[in-house]
């Protein structure tokens, strides 16, 4: 026993708290042992902490619920870390079922985060800009290179550097800034997650990464973390999900004064109308996104910087592709790559102008542009760009695709490696 009253006093001094007295520890540790009394949750944490079990189940199943309680959204999200840095089979095969779109909806948008009476900050306003800095670096690395390339490293990060700060102790302007900071850094875990194709733990990233905004009371995040999840949701073929969550997202903008953040949104509700083939109410919305993004504030958010006209542009295309309008992707297609599109931004949009092509029946084109788009893939380790990959062999007749003018693309398959599903 004087082996774990030391551990949970460790424990407790990292996240910067004080316990009782050693021998008062000693009885509540025998009480809590002998069943006559349940630890409370602070030392039910502590507990699991020092003893390596899971706080409150499996986080595998409990990560997909939107959580009522902040420490409960921590907690699960460093059992995650942990289980995803040792990359377990468990982890890696956990289903994609199980997240409930509405729970985590009226859970977000209908919870209470009450500003908690706390002591002192341990950390101060300086941890917040720490975690953004990094964040922001790992983020330009993802833009160029994927998800599986910068993962690993961010794991590490967070885990480090970013759960101590959320266990410490906070109060009022220092603990919105941390978990605004972290939600960017949880965001990020899930996007290169969702890049490197592990959808199941992406999607749990990005549920608790709803939490953390919610804590951090910015409903400008809580919205760019619902477009997550709709964006997946989306690619995964969820499309009422995928809407659901756009509409959220859009409803948390209200009163937040960000018209770049709110294009974004309106942008993810356009894609998964098209997806759902409704083409009016799609068309609709790009054309509302068109004009929100011509009055952008003085005070938009940093971390919604990445959202330009090209960004819409790009999304444009999406869903004039899927709606089957290739004149109108091919139009919007000239504006959605510039100089400062990054890498893996502009293969995926290389794949979406082959589509394009494929649906204007120009396959010279089609072809052309697909072996462009696999060159500029040239080092990416991205999962999702394997899938437009798959998406545009799929639109090709197989007689079409076995035509010589294919030849150089078959070929840029083999050199560059590109894994398709």
């Amino acid at each position: 026993m004087p082996v774990l009253i030391a551990a949970l006093t460790s424990a407790a001094a990292e996240q910067g708290h004080s316990l009782m007295s050693a021998p008062s520890l000693r009885i509540a540790i025998s009480r809590w042992e002998n069943d006559k009394v349940r630890p409370d949750e602070f030392h039910s944490r502590l507990l699991s902490r020092v003893l390596a079990i899971p706080y409150g189940g499996d986080p595998i199943s409990a990560g997909t619920a939107y959580q009522r309680d902040v420490v409960d959204a921590i907690g699960l999200l460093d059992d995650l870390a942990a289980l995803d840095d040792v990359a377990t089979g468990d982890l890696r095969a956990a289903p994609l079922t199980g997240i409930a779109a509405s729970q985590v909806v009226t859970g977000y948008l209908f919870g209470d985060s009450p500003d908690r009476v706390r002591p002192e900050p341990v950390f101060g306003v300086g941890a917040a800009q720490r975690i953004r800095d990094v964040t922001a670096e790992i983020t330009a690395q993802d833009f160029e290179h994927g998800g599986g390339h910068v993962h690993p490293g961010l794991l590490e990060f967070f885990r480090t550097d970013v759960v101590p700060v959320l266990h410490a102790v906070h109060s009022g302007q220092t603990r919105r800034e941390v978990f605004a900071a972290a939600a960017e850094t949880v965001q990020l875990l899930g996007w290169s997650s969702y890049d490197a194709g592990r959808h199941a733990v992406a999607s749990r990233y990005f549920v608790q990464a709803l939490r953390l905004a919610q804590e951090a009371g910015d409903r400008l995040l809580g919205a760019q973390m619902l477009g997550n999840l709709s964006h997946q949701a989306n690619f995964l073929g969820r499309f009422d999900d995928a809407l659901m969550y756009a509409r959220a997202a859009r409803t948390s903008t209200h009163h937040g004064g960000s018209a770049v953040v709110e294009t974004m949104c309106v942008m993810m509700e356009a894609r998964a109308l098209a997806s759902l083939s409704d083409r009016r109410e799609a068309v609709a919305a790009i054309v509302r996104a068109e004009q929100l993004i011509q009055a952008p504030r003085s005070d938009e958010p940093a971390w919604i910087a990445y959202y330009d006209p090209s960004e819409l542009a790009g999304d444009s295309a999406h869903c004039f592709r899927d709606l089957g309008m290739p004149i109108e992707a091919a139009r919007v297609l000239e504006a959605a790559v510039v100089d400062s599109t990054p890498a893996r931004t502009a293969a995926f949009l290389g794949m979406v102008a082959s589509d394009v092509a494929v649906l204007a029946g120009d396959l010279d084109t089609a072809s052309t542009l697909a072996t462009e788009a696999l060159t500029r893939s040239t080092g990416l380790r991205s999962a999702r760009f394997g899938r437009y990959v798959s998406d545009f062999r799929q639109r090709l007749p197989r007689h079409v695709a076995r035509q010589r003018r294919f030849d150089a693309f078959h070929e840029g398959l083999r050199r560059h490696r590109v894994p398709t599903s």
